[in-house]
């Protein structure tokens, strides 16, 4: 009897032992602010691999049973090459015929950022009466102000692999 009670003691002591630690660590973790991914980049290798994970899910390009056009985001050499592509179906094809993807150094040319960013989603994009890109995808990328700065950032920068 002696012995099972010297084992509960010891047992209750080992548990209260890891019921303080636990608290500890999560009182520590509760009081730690959610910080930005510090090494996003304005490279496309960056933001493909940390922003542009779920275009793979509709962007597969011509031909794939999910591919909206043909803008491939199923490998990263390829969706960087069709980045600067015209943009083939615009919400109005007819107003902004013309319009590229991506145009290095000018990012109020660069139909990306009118589809993914609130301040460049206009009338008359680019320059070109009657354009103005959908909106579709404006309310489904959540990207903080840090994320969307890096994207322009990558574009005034010449857009670097």
């Amino acid at each position: 009897m002696k012995k099972q009670m010297k084992s509960l003691i010891t047992n209750q002591r080992a548990l209260a032992l890891l019921v303080v630690s636990l608290l500890s660590i999560f009182t520590g973790c509760s009081e730690t602010k959610k910080t930005e991914d510090s090494s996003l980049q304005p490279t496309f290798t960056s933001i493909y691999s940390k922003l542009f994970v779920s275009c793979r899910n509709c962007h597969l390009g011509v031909g794939s049973s999910s591919g909206v056009d043909d803008l491939d985001f199923s490998n990263l050499n390829q969706a960087y090459s069709d980045l600067f592509n015209l943009a083939k179906n615009p919400s109005n094809p007819s107003q902004c015929a013309g319009i590229y993807r991506v145009v290095r150094s000018e990012p109020n040319k660069s139909f990306l950022l009118g589809l993914i960013l609130n301040t460049y989603n206009v009338n008359d994009f680019g320059g070109v009466p009657g354009c103005k890109p959908s909106v579709d995808h404006l309310s489904s990328l959540n990207f903080s102000d840090s994320e969307k700065s890096t994207l322009i950032q990558w574009i005034q920068q010449g857009a670097p692999l």
